[in-house]
Parts: C-alpha cells; structure tokens; sequence
C-alpha cells in the first residue's frame, strides 16, 4: 500500500448545489493505494485530516478511523469505503489518472507499513462511496 496524491476530477462530482459551490476540480486528496488480492482491482481509500469539528461526529459514529502514516506528521483520518472506478465508472489506474505517488525527502516512494496496511484495507471494507 502506497500513498498517492489525485485530483477530485478523477474520483468524484459534486452531488448537490452545496458542494457544487466549495469543489475544486484540481484539488488534491491523498489517497491509500493497494491491489485488492482477491478480486485484482486496484483499490483507493480516501484520507482525511482530523482537526474539522465534523470529523469528531464520524470518528464517533465509526465512519473514520485515526492512523498514523509515515511521512505525515499529524494522525490522519480512514474512511470506512474505498473507490475501486473512477468519476466514468473505468478501474482505477493510477497513470490513467495522474496519481502523482506521494514521495519523502529521500525523493523514494512513501509505503505504509504492513500493520497499519492491512488495519486499513480491514476498516474500509465497505463498498464504493
């Protein structure tokens, strides 16, 4: 499991005027990568930062999970589910969507440990957002 940097465009659209108004289709979010063994596809699940008020609702309610990733200071927030296609229903395919792999200051890919790996890909078992 890597960590990747990809653009909103890629993943998702806006659902309803709200959020219409504050997306950025060039924003970037990271994203934990791995290949599902059983199935072959490739799996993102979304990361999120803890220090929002709203987060605390959905640590509470189990939709989040804290961890500790390397090459991040702060403890980052899991989500529950993971995107398997992107925003036209395609697999996903990192060149395809200019996932740009998230690198440390020794400029070698940043890889999450296999403990909190495979903590992860166990928490965000729920199907697609």
């Amino acid at each position: 499991m890597r960590l990747v940097k990809i653009r909103n465009k890629y993943m998702f659209k806006p659902k309803n005027e709200k959020e219409e108004k504050t997306y950025k289709e060039n924003q970037e979010h990271i994203y934990a990568v791995y290949k599902d063994d059983k199935s072959g596809e490739l799996r993102a699940v979304q990361l999120t930062h803890l220090y929002d008020h709203k987060r605390v609702r959905a640590l509470e309610r189990k939709l989040l999970k804290e961890v500790k990733l390397p090459s991040i200071k702060y403890p980052s927030g899991v989500w529950n589910s993971y995107y398997a296609k992107d925003i036209n229903g395609n697999p996903l395919d990192l060149e395809a969507i200019e996932g740009q792999v998230i690198k440390n200051s020794k400029n070698k890919t940043v890889y999450v440990p296999a403990k909190t790996a495979k903590e992860i890909k166990r928490f965000a078992k729920k199907r697609e957002k």
